[in-house]
């Protein structure tokens, strides 16, 4: 049935501790996709476990995050599964009757991109090489490229395919951070998109599952890169 949703709940291997979904998406009208390890992620994306197991876990759950929507989907509703949202119900009912091909929140805290590379470069998420490379990208950011993609809808749409797949190609051949690129992509292909702001439609984030030494190491290196790059 083409009005039926897809729900799309994901972490790979246990880096995060999956929430409770919502009571509401636990009837006829979603298909709940629960994504939660490398096993789940194949059969997902129709390729062996052991192909799965090759794929870095962080550009595997960018894979499940933007494949390709099934055609028997009128829309997906994808969340990470450290992610919780009350108020989800009317963020979709708001989509749904928008004419928005897809819908993210705006990013609650920073603005340019340059911003957003110094904190991905403090908190270890890109190294070092990374950040000179895509610095030059951002000396011609006027700001406003930005998004959080925790949460984000789609409707089909064959554009916003091919947006995908060039999303793809830049978290393969660039660095794996799709709030960098998102944005930008749709405003290159002029892709009618909407933003929510967290304000009015708060999220819960539970913390990635990681130990109090590598916790301490990041603090240490978010201090000291801060400083320096200031």
């Amino acid at each position: 049935m083409i009005n039926k949703l897809e729900f799309l709940h994901c972490s790979i291997d246990g880096y995060d501790k999956p929430v409770k979904i919502n009571d509401f998406l636990k009837n006829d009208t979603y298909s709940i996709c629960k994504i939660y390890s490398t096993e789940d992620a194949a059969r997902y994306l129709g390729i062996s476990i052991e192909q799965a197991k090759k794929i870095d876990s962080k550009l595997l759950s960018r894979y499940i995050k933007f494949a390709p929507l099934d055609t028997k989907y009128f829309a997906r509703i994808y969340m990470d599964a450290n992610i919780s949202m009350e108020n989800l119900n009317d963020l979709i009912e708001s989509f749904l009757n928008s004419n928005a091909l897809i819908m993210m929140a705006s990013h609650p805290v920073r603005k340019y991109l340059i911003d957003e590379l110094k904190a991905c470069l403090s908190g270890g998420k890109i190294s070092f090489k990374d950040y000179l490379s895509l610095k030059k990208i951002s000396n011609s950011d006027l700001g406003n490229n930005l998004s959080q993609n925790g949460v984000y809808l789609r409707k089909q749409s064959d554009v916003l395919e091919k947006v995908f797949i060039d999303l793809i190609a830049l978290l393969e051949n660039k660095v794996c951070r799709d709030q960098l690129f998102l944005r930008g992509l749709l405003n290159d292909h002029k892709i009618n998109y909407m933003l929510f702001d967290l304000e009015d439609y708060p999220i819960n984030i539970i913390p990635h599952r990681t130990n109090f030494i590598k916790r301490l190491i990041k603090k240490v290196r978010f201090t000291i890169l801060r400083y320096v790059l200031n």
